[in-house]
């Protein structure tokens, strides 16, 4: 399985966390959770830089950005239809 696969996934339980947590707090706007999870992306890439053996890699950032939108996306939809 490629990394990227794996890392989109990952983001895209974050995204749906972020959904979640917007919601819950008044927050519910999605261009700054997209924001809020893009930018955790952006530090754990800077973050391997300093990690013996890790890389900062673009085609990761670019998945964990997808894996974001995909969770905003649909945690957005999902928390339109449900009354928690």
């Amino acid at each position: 399985m490629s990394d990227k696969v794996i890392h989109m996934g990952l983001y895209a339980v974050l995204g749906l966390t972020l959904a979640w947590a917007g919601r819950e707090s008044g927050w519910n706007r999605p261009f700054l959770l997209l924001a809020l999870g893009f930018g955790y992306g952006v530090l754990d890439e800077w973050h391997q830089s300093f990690v013996p053996g890790r890389d900062p890699s673009f085609g990761d950032l670019l998945a964990d950005g997808v894996g974001v939108a995909l969770g905003v996306l649909l945690g957005g939809l999902l928390l339109a239809r449900t009354r928690w």
